[in-house]
């Protein structure tokens, strides 16, 4: 059995972000060492090597991570969010995370401890 997978069409450096124009479509056989690589490309731009990764090879979750948009114990915006209501308060993260990614949070004017989703740099929303 076949499928496309995505791979690199360059060599990418340790630490370097991914970018659309680093990857393509390649037909693959399919193994148990590769059945779990990224077959879409869009779920890998804005990630960033963790080793170098080769031309044609097929790209695993174990060389790529998401970059740190919240780190434990910045402080961040908070943005709870009901309907179409929205409120913004500063927060404290007590993990890091990235992009989509779930947080935890201390909320100082409640004494709460929250979960909140990275939408951005500094930025967790919290849906009520």
């Amino acid at each position: 059995i076949e499928r496309q997978n995505v791979v690199s069409k360059i060599y990418l450096e340790k630490n370097s972000h991914i970018m659309h124009k680093h990857l393509e479509y390649r037909w693959q056989k399919l193994t148990k060492n590769n059945q779990d690589n990224f077959t879409k490309i869009k779920h890998l731009v804005g990630l960033k090597a963790k080793r170098a990764i080769y031309p044609g090879l097929s790209i695993s979750p174990r060389v790529v991570e998401v970059e740190r948009l919240v780190k434990r114990g910045q402080q961040v915006r908070m943005i709870f969010r009901r309907g179409s209501m929205s409120i913004k308060a500063d927060a404290k993260a007590l993990s890091a995370g990235g992009k989509g990614q779930v947080v935890r949070v201390f909320y100082p004017a409640t004494k709460k401890y929250l979960r909140g989703r990275v939408i951005g740099p500094s930025m967790v929303e919290v849906m009520m």
